[in-house]
C-alpha cells in the first residue's frame, strides 16, 4: 500500500471533510475525490454564502446556529431513541428538534464542499460531548450513545433542581422504586391539594429511614432557595 506524505496545513484542510470520530483519513480523501469528480461533470460551483453572512473569510456571528444549541437536542434525541442510535437516525431527530432555529447558512455546505453545515456542526458537538463524558467514548463506529453522566446532566437541565445523589445509585434503584410505590399506597386517600408534595416527601423520608436506614434529602432540602407548593 503506497504511503503519501502531506503537510500539516493540508492535513488540517483535509480534516474538514471528515466526520469526527467516525471517518478515517481515507474516508476524507474519498470525499475530496468524489467532490472533485462531481465538479468536473458540471460548471456550476457550490452556492456561496450570502454576503450578509460573511465578514472577510469568516461567517458573521449569529448567521448560523451556535454550537451550544445542539447539546441538549442531541442528548434528548438519544434518550428518546433508547439511549443509542446510528448517526443518521440521531441527526434526523435532532434536525426536527432544532429546525425552527436553523438558518439559511446552516443548510449550506461547508466551504470545503463536504457535509451540510448544521450536520457538520452537530458532529463536532458530539465530539465535545464525548470529551465531557456526556456521551460514551467506546460506542461502536457510527453509533452515538448517551452516558449515565449525560442522563444526569439532562435531568438537571430539565428540572433546574438538584436531587439527592443516592437516587442515582444503581444499587438503590429498586429500593427507591419500591418506596415510591409504598408512598402512593399510603397516601392514596390523602387530599392532593396545596402542600401535598411536602407530605409525600415526609412519608418517603420516613419509609427510607425506618425500613432501609437511608437518610434521604427531599427536593426542598436539596434546593433551599426554591419555594415548593
Amino acid at each position: 500500500m503506497p504511503v503519501i506524505r502531506i503537510t500539516d496545513t493540508t492535513w488540517e484542510r483535509l480534516k474538514q471533510w471528515a466526520v469526527p470520530l467516525e471517518d478515517t483519513a481515507e474516508d476524507a480523501m474519498r470525499k475530496v475525490l468524489d467532490a472533485a469528480e462531481e465538479y468536473l461533470k458540471t460548471t456550476k460551483r457550490p452556492m456561496p454564502l450570502p454576503k450578509s453572512a460573511r465578514v472577510g473569510d469568516t461567517i458573521r456571528r449569529g448567521a448560523k446556529l451556535h454550537e451550544k444549541e445542539y447539546e441538549r437536542p442531541i442528548l434528548e434525541a438519544l434518550l428518546s431513541l433508547g439511549g443509542r442510535a446510528s448517526t443518521n437516525d440521531t441527526l434526523k431527530l435532532v434536525e426536527k428538534m432544532i429546525k425552527p432555529l436553523l438558518t439559511e447558512v446552516d443548510y449550506q455546505k461547508v466551504p470545503s464542499g463536504g457535509d451540510i453545515r448544521w450536520r457538520n456542526t452537530a458532529c463536532f458537538v458530539r465530539s465535545h460531548l464525548v470529551k465531557r463524558g456526556l456521551l460514551k467514548s467506546d460506542s461502536p463506529r457510527g453509533i452515538w450513545e448517551i452516558s449515565e453522566e449525560g442522563k444526569r446532566w439532562l435531568s438537571g437541565q430539565d428540572s433546574g433542581m438538584r436531587h439527592d445523589p443516592q437516587e442515582d445509585d444503581p444499587k438503590l434503584k429498586k429500593i427507591f422504586a419500591e418506596t415510591e410505590a409504598e408512598v402512593d399506597r399510603n397516601l392514596a386517600n390523602h387530599p392532593k391539594g396545596l402542600g401535598f408534595c411536602h407530605t409525600r416527601w415526609a412519608e418517603m423520608k420516613r419509609i427510607l429511614k425506618e425500613k432501609y436506614g437511608i437518610d434521604w434529602k427531599s427536593p426542598a432540602e436539596m434546593n433551599p432557595g426554591i419555594c415548593f407548593d
